[in-house]
C-alpha cells in the first residue's frame, strides 16, 4: 500500500511537471517586463449565513483596492437576493495590501467569492 502511495505521489508530481511545461500559458517572465504582485488579504471577516434566508449557493464580488491597500469599491458581480448583503457587509471588515507594480503601489481588483450553505438545524426533544 505505502509503494502505491508513494507511485501515485510521484507520478502526479510528474504529471504536473510535464503539463506545466508543455502548457503554453505558463513561462517564466522576461527581466525587462514589469513585475505585478497582486493585492493581498490581510485580514478578513467571515461571512454568516442569514438566519432569515432559505438559499444556497456562491455569490461573487470585484473588490477594487486602492493604491493604500483601501477598498475603495465593491461591486456584486453574481448575486443571491437573500445572501448578497451578508458577503458585502463581511467585505467591508476585509484588509488589503496594496498590489504593486515594479514595487510601488497600485489600484487592482480582486475577486471575493462567499459559498453559502443552509445550517442543519436538528430538532430539540421535548422537555429538554
Amino acid at each position: 500500500m505505502k509503494k502505491t502511495l508513494i507511485l501515485a505521489v510521484a507520478l502526479t508530481t510528474v504529471a504536473v511537471l510535464v503539463a506545466a511545461q508543455s502548457n503554453p500559458r505558463v513561462r517564466t517572465p522576461r527581466a525587462d517586463e514589469p513585475e505585478f504582485v497582486p493585492a493581498q488579504v490581510i485580514a478578513s471577516v467571515e461571512a454568516p449565513y442569514p438566519h432569515t434566508s432559505i438559499a444556497e449557493g456562491t455569490v461573487v464580488f470585484e473588490v477594487t483596492v486602492g493604491a493604500s491597500g483601501q477598498t475603495e469599491a465593491i461591486r456584486a458581480v453574481r448575486t443571491i437576493a437573500s445572501l448578497t448583503e451578508a458577503g458585502e457587509r463581511s467585505l467591508r471588515g476585509w484588509r488589503f495590501r496594496a498590489a504593486t507594480l515594479d514595487g510601488k503601489p497600485v489600484r487592482s481588483t480582486v475577486v471575493v467569492a462567499f459559498s453559502f450553505t443552509r445550517p442543519v438545524v436538528t430538532p430539540r426533544k421535548p422537555g429538554a
